[in-house]
């Protein structure tokens, strides 16, 4: 599940989520780590975000993890990145 592939420059993921219940928090994590949050509390979201500072020579993964008022949890599957060597 997810997908792998290469890409030059920094990263950007184009979100969008429909919750069943207001989408209190949304996070992007990269490698273990969150990276970004948001806490919309609507139940769509559509959203653009882009990894100003990426690791530059490693492969990273990316998912969202969206929680929802009625405590209900959702993941994306992950997108493996191998930076594009110039």
């Amino acid at each position: 599940m997810g997908e792998e592939f290469r890409l030059a420059g920094p990263p950007t993921l184009e979100i969008h989520a429909v919750g069943t219940a207001p989408i209190t928090k949304l996070d992007v994590v990269r490698n273990q780590r969150y990276v970004f949050s948001t806490a919309p509390h609507r139940q769509t979201l559509d959203l653009k975000w882009t990894d100003a500072d990426p690791p530059p020579e490693s492969v990273s993964y990316y998912y969202v993890r969206v929680q929802q008022a009625d405590g209900n949890l959702a993941w994306s599957s992950p997108l493996w990145i191998h930076p594009q060597r110039k």
